[in-house]
């Protein structure tokens, strides 16, 4: 593997708040804010000698505590508001990336930071060029794209690349710099869309709803309103790759060794998918098809509630799954209502017959009342 850990990301009050000033605490004195949690992505798979029937069959939840945080990030304010922050993976989880397991945060007014998990250090950087509600990323090496899940301006698309900035006379730094906004974006004058709900912020048909790396030098984004889109990066230019959405949510990962593109299915409930886009991008094929369509990989009990789930990469073929549950613990008269996070180390292995997907182990951690801002 070639990242060391997977994030939790809490929603959590953060202690000593002093620091803040008068008027700017919650309750009891206590400062709203996150912490990350940094858990061990090796404790998630068996050992390697550990033969595929096995591992497969290893279905049991282990229950294991989140580990103590690493880092704490308090919430900025705005006015007398307090602000939310992003959190986006900078390393590719790839062996080419010098930046596995540092996280880029960013909060509403596009201040960024920069953390890197396995030092525990953190260091301030250049503001992006405009702010981005509610981004999503993608890393390539050592460069992150970001772009607004909703792009509505002329500013809603930029990049985080290391090196000289324009006009700089210092040396290489890390710096943001704009990108033309995609044809699908809002005011971008692009072709009309299939649907007309566009009020509907949950069925923006200039939303994206999902994306993903084609390979080292192009992006694609999906929409439900303008089919599918590619930017090449290389160039800084857009293309219609097809009229057709994507078949994931959310962001697909791509696994280079096996040719194939992992994520949660938009049509089978989040359940864990792979599909071939290359057979698309080479005319095989007019539009993309699962390939393969895996059973719930967590045994969640009948009265768990799936609210969030996420697809880490790792790295050598090897994937997180993150799952979040909401339920009811009984004891005795008494019933509360909790939250569990469910790690799932996962593992794509090539066989004489095509590929195997093998399951190793599913870790419970109990949340208690925290909210999982996001897993990384």
């Amino acid at each position: 593997m070639n990242r060391r850990f997977v994030h939790l990301v809490m929603k959590n009050v953060v202690d000593h708040p002093e620091i803040w000033g008068r008027g700017m605490v919650g309750p009891e004195g206590q400062s709203s804010g996150f912490k990350l949690h940094s858990i061990a992505a090796s404790t998630l798979f068996h050992p390697a000698n550990t033969s595929a029937a096995a591992a497969w069959a290893t279905t049991t939840m282990e229950d294991a505590e989140v580990p103590s945080p690493g880092m704490s990030f308090y919430r900025p304010w705005l006015g007398s508001q307090p602000g939310w922050m992003e959190f986006m993976p900078l390393g590719c989880g790839g062996g080419t990336s010098q930046m596995n397991d540092h996280i880029v945060g960013a909060d509403r007014l596009g201040r960024t930071i920069l953390y890197d998990a396995a030092t525990r250090a953190v260091r301030t950087m250049a503001d992006m060029e405009a702010p981005k509600a509610f981004p999503i990323s993608l890393a390539v090496g050592d460069r992150l794209y970001v772009m607004s899940r909703r792009p509505r301006d002329p500013e809603c698309f930029e990049v985080l690349v290391h090196g000289f900035s324009p006009g700089s006379i210092g040396g290489k730094d890390w710096h943001w710099y704009s990108l033309p906004p995609p044809p699908f974006a809002r005011g971008q004058g692009g072709p009309p869309a299939i649907v007309d709900d566009e009020d509907d912020d949950d069925e923006d048909p200039c939303g994206v709803g999902a994306f993903t790396v084609f390979d080292d030098s192009h992006l694609w984004y999906s929409t439900r309103g303008h089919g599918t889109h590619c930017f090449d990066t290389a160039r800084d230019m857009w293309s219609v790759v097809g009229e057709w959405a994507l078949p994931f949510r959310g962001r697909a990962v791509r696994v280079a060794d096996h040719g194939l593109w992992f994520g949660f299915s938009a049509e089978h409930g989040d359940r864990l998918c792979a599909c071939d886009l290359r057979a698309v991008a080479t005319g095989r094929k007019a539009r993309p098809e699962l390939r393969e369509v895996w059973e719930e990989d967590v045994a969640a009990p009948e009265e768990w509630t799936l609210t969030q789930s996420y697809l880490v990469p790792l790295g050598a073929g090897k994937l997180c799954v993150a799952r979040i549950f909401h339920g009811v613990l009984e004891q005795g008269r008494r019933r509360t209502a909790k939250s569990f996070g469910v790690l799932t180390g996962v593992q794509v292995v090539g066989t004489a017959a095509g590929l195997d997907m093998i399951k190793h182990r599913s870790v419970r951690y109990d949340l208690t009342d925290r909210t999982v801002g996001k897993v990384l």
